[in-house]
């Protein structure tokens, strides 16, 4: 068996009972280096959650930026179709009005 394969035996028994002083050493360093790196990436997780739309991103400014240029290709589809609209709701208008003196 060698040291890692030991150090996984030692994950699974109780670490209090370990007598070689080395291998208790390694074991509990190993463990709370794993503790860690759980905590960062749990703290970082909650960090990227309290930014709200924004989740972990490797690349994050990239991901901004596409982001901003999606907002704003959106935001000028939202203002042609609010123009269309506008247009559409004045011919309805109008057709009343022809309607209405028609009657």
């Amino acid at each position: 068996m060698d040291k890692e394969q030991e150090l996984d035996y030692l994950f699974t028994r109780d670490w209090r009972k370990i007598e070689n002083k080395q291998l208790l050493d390694d074991f509990l360093k190993r463990n709370r280096e794993e503790h860690l790196k759980g905590q960062y990436t749990m703290l970082k997780r909650q960090k990227c959650l309290r930014k709200g739309a924004k989740t972990h991103r490797i690349n994050n400014k990239k991901r901004t930026k596409i982001c901003e240029e999606e907002c704003i290709e959106l935001k000028k589809q939202r203002s042609e179709l609010e123009n269309e609209r506008q247009i559409l709701f004045g011919e309805i208008q109008w057709y009343e009005m022809q309607l209405v003196n028609w009657y």
